[in-house]
């Protein structure tokens, strides 16, 4: 099942360094800001990506996949 449920990125809320497990057929992280701007960017693999963010907020963690795409709001307190 591709949903928002099964997309494991924590901890959250985080002091600035989170981790992102794949789900099977993701190909793609894209980082928004609550402006909207596009902070971080990466192709996926099937090993845990580690992220490290410096400024406090909210973020929305977009996965990229062949089902679609689905996305997750994590904060960060840093």
């Amino acid at each position: 099942n591709y949903s928002p449920n099964n997309l494991n990125i924590y901890p959250n809320p985080s002091l600035g360094s989170v981790t992102v497990e794949p789900i099977d057929g993701s190909k793609q992280l894209i980082i928004y800001n609550v402006l909207g701007e596009r902070v971080y960017e990466c192709m996926l693999t099937n090993v845990p990506v580690n992220v490290n963010l410096k400024s406090s907020g909210v973020y929305l963690f977009s996965i990229t996949s062949s089902k679609g795409i689905i996305s997750k709001r994590v904060i960060i307190e840093n």
